[in-house]
């Protein structure tokens, strides 16, 4: 999230100031110094007994097959990932892609301003995430999390919908809001988990994330050809009464999702301790 931050409004700024190819280069650089670092400080001995660890553990469980047809034919599996595909869209849709050119449209601001506001969803993803997951776990609950959060979303997607004027720092705070009201899309993942049986974990977590990025690139796509039907054909730019119906996708997804935690049962699974010496004595 930190890294999406710096690289919408960072960017942005950069490329306004010093061209596309000189922030390429940038960019180059700091990714060699993040290989560098990845080098020298990330011991190799551990990832060779991680590694090993995990070909002793897959020899044991079932097979890749397996695996999936165990967690696809659980309806719960699915309702996790509708719902995390939801709470993701928002991210998806206006974070990693539209967002920029519908801020700009909607708020008649520059480039650099609506990449400042769609940093700031990262901003509320960010500061949210952790305490989602926290709260969860303090809590001992899933499903109701994640139904509270959808219906927050939904009815904060209505807001950008229908909102008629939208100030640039009106953008900036229901940008953050939203960030914040649909970051419980991390538990989606545990609940993936402990709706599976424990021998598939990992395939259950890689599941919901196939889920979670195929309907997410399709959710952007769908706002694209939104776009372009709107406008009555491919355009360079589009107007803002194309985007305006375009942003009609995000509570139309948010909606789906609600259902979909609704249907979604409590998941929470207290942890096994074992016996030690004080339990026996």
């Amino acid at each position: 999230m930190a890294g999406a931050i710096m690289g919408n409004a960072g960017i942005a700024d950069v490329v306004n100031k010093m061209g596309w190819h000189t922030a390429l280069i940038v960019a180059g650089f700091v990714g060699l110094g993040v290989t560098a670092m990845i080098f020298f400080i990330v011991p190799t001995e551990s990832r060779v007994r991680q590694a090993r660890a995990e070909e002793v553990e897959l020899s044991r469980g079932p097979g890749i097959l397996k695996s999936l047809k165990i967690v696809y034919s659980n309806p719960q599996s699915w309702y996790a990932g509708i719902i995390g595909t939801a709470l993701y869209m928002p991210l998806s849709i206006l974070g990693a892609l539209w967002g920029e050119e519908y801020i700009s449209s909607v708020c008649a601001s520059s480039k650099v301003e609506a990449a400042g506001a769609v940093s700031m969803l990262y901003v509320g993803w960010m500061i949210g995430g952790p305490l989602a997951g926290l709260y969860s776990d303090r809590k001992k609950v899933r499903r109701n999390m994640l139904l509270v959060a959808g219906v927050l979303t939904f009815l904060t997607t209505l807001v950008v919908v229908f909102v008629p004027k939208l100030s640039i720092g009106g953008a900036y705070a229901l940008m953050l809001i939203l960030g914040l009201v649909s970051c419980s899309q991390v538990v989606c993942f545990v609940t993936a988990v402990e709706h599976n049986p424990p021998f598939v974990a990992g395939t259950a977590i890689a599941a919901t994330n196939m889920m979670i990025m195929l309907l997410g690139g399709l959710g952007e796509w769908g706002f694209g050809m939104i776009l372009d039907l709107a406008a009555g054909g491919h355009a360079m730019t589009y107007p803002e009464t194309a985007y305006r119906k375009a942003i009609l996708l995000l509570p139309a997804i948010s909606a789906i999702g609600v259902l979909a935690a609704f249907l979604l049962k409590e998941s929470y699974r207290k942890a096994e301790i074992p016996a030690g010496p004080e339990s026996i004595a």
